[in-house]
């Protein structure tokens, strides 16, 4: 089956090139297509039809596309599920550490409805930062509120998708299903031999059947790990007055993580683990039958 490449006109960070040689995406008017396509969902008087047969022949790999990447927690998911990965992500000092072989800085929305049709499945990962309970203590209004957008231009492209967010998002998302560390057996042991697991919950809106793999299992006895910006780093503190979680040194977070070393620790955390991905990933496999 023939597939066509990306547009030339949008440049590709491969692997050993450096980040300088990739070129923004720019010239796009995101309010006027987002209301647009609003506005022919609302005279249409129903929701789009997501197309759930696959372009996917059985004989190559599927084709990806990691929208809002970042490093790219995902993005090795993915590959490890066995997708051929494309990332996209504003930030070239995040593509930078991404493992996809196809990186592109530009706006994860311009680029869906641009090239979202030449992939398989796309995977899509919002900024969280306006539900995260990390920013509750400041005014929000400043951050992006983009899972409504990004939803509008994927039903728009037709294909498979994931939205992917934090807990708190869940009112903005259509009936996603949850995924933890605990249900992974995500546990490593702290500087000091101390078991301690992941929690990490976070949301999927999926355009397929996805089941966690079980339910979580988080055990009192047993200390949480965190891996996000601006919590307490104190064992001590955590263990005994507070009784609760907290992040551990960045070598014991990039193997709770999921042994994420080529990632900065702002990218650690920012993504999700691979192993939800992967997870999510195996999942459409599953429901997959290849066209002939």
């Amino acid at each position: 089956m023939m597939r066509s490449d990306p547009s030339p006109e949008v440049q590709s960070l491969t692997c050993g090139e450096p980040p300088e040689t990739v070129c923004t995406v720019r010239g796009f008017c995101l309010s006027n297509y987002l209301t647009s396509i609003s506005a022919l969902s609302t005279s249409q008087g129903q929701a789009r039809t997501i197309i759930s047969a696959t372009r996917f022949d059985g004989l190559s790999k599927p084709r990806l596309l990691d929208a809002y990447s970042g490093e790219g927690g995902a993005t090795r998911g993915y590959m490890d599920a066995g997708f051929e990965v494309t990332a996209v992500d504003i930030s070239r000092k995040a593509l930078s550490h991404n493992p996809a072989p196809r990186r592109y800085v530009a706006d994860a929305i311009r680029f869906i409805r641009d090239h979202g049709a030449e992939y398989d499945l796309i995977h899509t990962s919002p900024p969280c930062q306006r539900y995260t309970r990390g920013t509750a203590a400041i005014d929000r209004s400043g951050y992006p509120d983009l899972i409504e957008q990004t939803r509008w231009v994927l039903e728009d492209v037709g294909r498979p998708f994931i939205i992917e967010n934090v807990q708190d998002a869940r009112a903005h998302l259509h009936e996603p299903t949850l995924l933890c560390g605990t249900m992974f057996g995500m546990v490593v042991a702290d500087d000091d031999g101390r078991l301690m697991h992941l929690r990490r919950h976070r949301l999927f809106e999926t355009t397929f059947d996805l089941q966690a793999p079980r339910g979580c299992h988080h055990k009192i006895t047993r200390q949480v790990g965190g891996a996000y910006g601006g919590a307490r780093r104190d064992k001590d503190e955590a263990r005994l007055v507070r009784k609760g979680g907290y992040v551990p040194s960045v070598a014991v977070l990039r193997k709770m993580m999921g042994n994420l070393y080529s990632m900065s620790q702002e990218g650690i955390f920012e993504c999700i683990p691979p192993v939800y991905a992967e997870w999510i990933g195996r999942a459409w496999l599953r429901t997959t039958t290849p066209v002939a």
